[in-house]
């Protein structure tokens, strides 16, 4: 009996990580599409910091080329000065609030969203340069 239930825990515990990195996805794709923030990316190779707030199991592609994370100490190997942080991810139920910035190019993103049926929607947005 205990085996069934850690096997049934460990199931629900596999899709509900399943589900997560499949809206992380949508919800990344969705901001990095969005024509104010495409218009920052002028690096050939984009890459996103892998800081833990976005699973690196999610695949992106922008114009095309698959989106690379890198830990901080591989950027700083590289001598990679041009990334993605993402400093707020939240997802609560069917609401989004994302925070991500691109210093080398001084752009910032503010993005709500809200998931309709098995998709997400942009519902407010704020890109800046500074």
């Amino acid at each position: 009996m205990r085996h069934t239930v850690l096997i049934l825990l460990l199931i629900a515990l596999t899709s509900f990580n399943s589900n997560r990195n499949e809206d992380e996805q949508k919800i990344v794709q969705k901001c990095f599409d969005l024509k104010r923030v495409m218009n920052f990316f002028q690096e050939k190779q984009i890459i996103i910091l892998d800081n833990g707030k976005v699973s690196p199991k999610i695949k992106i592609s922008i114009n095309g080329q698959e989106v690379a994370f890198m830990t901080e100490k591989e950027l700083t190997a590289k001598g990679i000065k041009a990334f993605i942080v993402f400093h707020k991810f939240d997802i609560k139920k069917d609401l989004a609030s994302v925070y991500f910035r691109l210093d080398s190019e001084g752009m910032g993103a503010e993005i709500e969203l809200e998931k309709q049926k098995s998709d997400w929607k942009v519902i407010s947005e704020k890109v800046y340069e500074n």
